[in-house]
């Protein structure tokens, strides 16, 4: 049965994912899966190698037997962690990946770490990032932000959003933001008289219309918001923040590119990302 698969080393890094993991998962109605992704030195020969695996495993198995209960385990050999949980992922059908922040980010802030980072550029299924300290407190997911521009990308967040919602009773805020664009004039584009309000009409006919498409049974609201990537991932009162990764390289794949990974590493609450083309 395809579930939440939520990376696991027993750091207080994993703790938040799994805290997170488990809203996920019992909003999806899905099974949740820890994964500990232990180390394997493929075909190299050794007489030491076979015992030395064999104690990373019992070590890996031994830690998510006490610290995430409630989980189905899976101890995991791969060669590094974010090939580990990708293979996992892809093997099981996975709803989605969940991952912990940095251990250097601040507390309350999502700050990517080498896994994530990976695993955001390929990842098979959605995969969702806690900020640190998140397991430290109660959540719920009452309101759910979506990151809407109009575009593909944007599509998909806004039905994985939908479909969230749905199922815990949530509202549902779609929260549109002019992203800044290049331009050969100095001081960009919003320098041109007229275009920097043409651009703010313009989202708020796409918020509009993305909220007429939302189905009756989704209570939701529109709102188009200034300050930039920061200020997407600071909205007072969202609870999860669900965008759409760009729109290149293989549909069903998370693909981030730099306007998503700058808000993945600014937000203060936890943030899902779709890949293009998901269902």
């Amino acid at each position: 049965m395809p579930g939440v698969i939520v990376g696991f080393d027993g750091s207080e890094q994993a703790r938040d994912a799994l805290a997170l993991g488990r809203l996920l998962a019992e909003a999806s109605g899905a099974e949740l899966v820890a994964a500990f992704v232990y180390g394997s030195m493929g075909a190299v020969a050794h007489p030491d190698l076979g015992v030395w695996q064999e104690d990373l495993r019992r070590e890996a198995e031994q830690t998510l037997a006490s610290g995430a209960e409630a989980a189905s385990p899976r101890a995991v050999e791969s060669d590094s962690a974010a090939r580990g949980l990708h293979d996992l992922a892809e093997a099981e059908g996975a709803d989605m990946l969940v991952l912990g922040p940095s251990h250097r980010g601040g507390v309350g802030r999502v700050l990517l770490g080498s896994v994530a980072e990976r695993l955001l550029h390929g990842s098979p299924c959605p995969v969702a990032v806690a900020p640190r300290g998140y397991a430290e407190a109660e959540h719920r997911l009452a309101t759910l932000g979506v990151g809407y521009d109009g575009g593909p990308e944007a599509e998909a967040a806004l039905a994985g959003g939908v479909e969230l919602a749905q199922r815990t009773g949530a509202t549902l805020q779609v929260l549109g933001i002019a992203l800044s664009t290049e331009s050969p004039y100095e001081g960009g584009f919003e320098a041109v008289p007229g275009v920097a309000e043409a651009r703010e009409k313009h989202l708020e006919e796409v918020v509009q219309t993305a909220v007429d498409s939302v189905p009756d049974d989704v209570q939701v609201t529109g709102e188009v918001i200034a300050g930039g990537i920061e200020a997407l991932g600071r909205e007072p009162g969202v609870d999860l923040l669900v965008v759409g990764s760009r729109g290149y390289g293989p549909a069903r794949r998370v693909l981030l590119g730099s306007t998503a990974a700058s808000l993945i590493h600014h937000a203060a609450y936890p943030v899902l990302v779709y890949p293009r083309g998901a269902a």
